[in-house]
This record gives C-alpha cells, sequence and structure tokens, in this order.
C-alpha cells in the first residue's frame, strides 16, 4: 500500500497506466459499496434540506416578535416627563460642567501619554535589534 504522499507525487502518465492494466482486480463489492455511499450523501443532502425548510419561517417570527415588542414598550409604556433640572443656578451648573470637563481632559492626557510611550517601545526595540552588531 502506497502512502498519501507517494500517491500524490505520481505523475498523471503513471495514473494513466495504473488505471489502463487490466490485471489489478476490483474488489468484490465495490460497485455496490460506491453506490451505497452515493446513496448516503443523496439522502444526508435531502435531510438537509428539508431541514432548512422546516425552520425557513424562524427569522420571520423573531422579526414579528422584535417589532410587536418594541411597538409594545412606545405604545403601552407610560409618558415619560422632562428630567428636572438639578440646579437652579445656571452659573453652579456650568461650574459643574466645567469641572466635568476638566477631569475628562486629565484622564485623556494620561490615556495619551501612554498610548505615545507604547508606540514608541516597538520603534526603541526594532532600532535595538537593527543597529546590534553581530
Amino acid at each position: 500500500m502506497k502512502e498519501l504522499k507517494d500517491i500524490e507525487n505520481i505523475s498523471f502518465e503513471e495514473l494513466e497506466r495504473i488505471a489502463s492494466d487490466g490485471s489489478i482486480r476490483v474488489p468484490e463489492g465495490l460497485q455496490a459499496s460506491v453506490k451505497a455511499t452515493i446513496e448516503a450523501a443523496a439522502a444526508a443532502e435531502d435531510a438537509k434540506r428539508k431541514a432548512q425548510r422546516r425552520f425557513a419561517w424562524l427569522p420571520y417570527v423573531s422579526a414579528f416578535a422584535a417589532v410587536a415588542v418594541c411597538a409594545a414598550i412606545v405604545f403601552i409604556a407610560p409618558e415619560r416627563t422632562a428630567p428636572k433640572d438639578t440646579f437652579d443656578d445656571p452659573a453652579a451648573a456650568y461650574a459643574e460642567l466645567e469641572k466635568t470637563f476638566n477631569y475628562i481632559a486629565q484622564k485623556m492626557d494620561k490615556g495619551i501619554q501612554m498610548a505615545e510611550a507604547a508606540s514608541q517601545e516597538p520603534l526603541e526595540i526594532m532600532s535595538n535589534t537593527i543597529n546590534r552588531t553581530y
């Protein structure tokens, strides 16, 4: 018995010569075995198609259910009131907003510094590797 690598490396002419060799006997029952394999593959394909058709309606039902839930939320949910102001003085509200934006800016600066440091490290490693003498 030949290895798979050997079979893959056989030339087309050699394969043709082997195929036309009449002294090689075909095993008993090969035709029936091949026929049974083809029929089994066809039956499996039919079963797969039937299963796909059986559940073809599922996406439509899911979409309808999602639309129904959204409609129920929109139409049945109680009316929402406008949010209340938390500050009576507009100057105090503006000061709090400014404080929040300063906090965000500080955190973003820290993140940007970390990203810059991380982007420089690979460049340093590459330059050290290139400049290394062997």
